[in-house]
């Protein structure tokens, strides 16, 4: 028993439950793997690995100057993989369950609100350094609270124009580089926004979208799905040299750093 090694118990788990997983959560595990379980512990077989060589990897990956975040993640990662031994009955127990390969992870610093006059700077920097949609798109995201990828996937049937709401049901995902429309949010629900009267955003939103949604039915007809363009971090790069402290922190929010 336990004779497999980790690297073909985790091709086993791909092929039984990789389906299953969102894109995102797919190419994560896989970088993660590629980086830093499958050099140190891919060769192993399953029945081999014990609590205390789970231990060692966690820690050295510490001594390596691997953040906690990471090691959080290749410590699930590796759970996961054993999980699927037990399941198959390789190995009578799963030895990354031990309370003593869990790893802290630090306490997370307190949110800063920007002030209303840097909101001011920064949609000032983006309107002279961004184009007139990225501009739009993050003015969107101030006011309304979206995510970027949220943002991105707003289509034109989501607005309520009587009502002046906003439904946000789907998100775009940058997947290894390519874009992908999913049909619902990271949470995995969906929310109701409603837009103050006095906010001035919104008649200018109304009609991008139209817009937008106009021409992707002309491109691409019966189509009824719309990928918008999306503001990345290039955009807040270009916007910071305009106004350094205020897009950094628009950038670190919009881009979880």
């Amino acid at each position: 028993m336990g004779k497999r090694t980790l690297a073909e118990t985790w091709l086993k788990l791909l092929e039984h439950h990789g389906s299953a997983l969102k894109p995102t959560t797919r190419a994560n595990w896989e970088q993660e793997w590629r980086a830093h379980i499958e050099s140190a512990l891919g060769n192993w077989p399953v029945g081999k690995i014990t609590t205390v060589a789970v231990k060692d990897f966690l820690a050295k990956l510490e001594r390596d100057g691997i953040g906690a975040a990471t090691r959080v993640k290749c410590r699930a990662i590796l759970h996961r993989i054993l999980e699927e031994a037990v399941e198959n009955g390789e190995i009578p127990s799963n030895p990354a369950s031990a309370r003593g390969t869990r790893v802290k992870l630090p306490q997370p610093k307190r949110a800063r609100v920007l002030t209303t006059e840097e909101v001011a700077q920064v949609l000032a920097a983006a309107g002279s350094h961004a184009s007139p949609t990225d501009a739009l798109a993050i003015e969107a995201m101030f006011f309304l609270g979206l995510r970027i990828g949220e943002m991105a996937g707003l289509q034109a049937r989501d607005l309520d124009v009587k009502k002046r709401e906003v439904t946000i049901q789907r998100t775009v995902l940058d997947t290894g580089g390519h874009l992908r429309v999913q049909d619902e949010t990271k949470t995995g629900r969906l929310r109701v926004l409603r837009v103050p009267g006095e906010l001035p955003l919104w008649p200018r939103l109304v009609e991008h979208l139209k817009t937008l949604d106009r021409r992707a039915a002309r491109d691409r007809p019966g189509d009824p799905r719309t990928q918008h363009p999306r503001p990345d971090r290039r955009v807040h790069r270009r916007a910071r040299r305009r106004d350094g402290t205020a897009l950094r922190k628009l950038a670190a929010h919009h881009s979880g750093e």
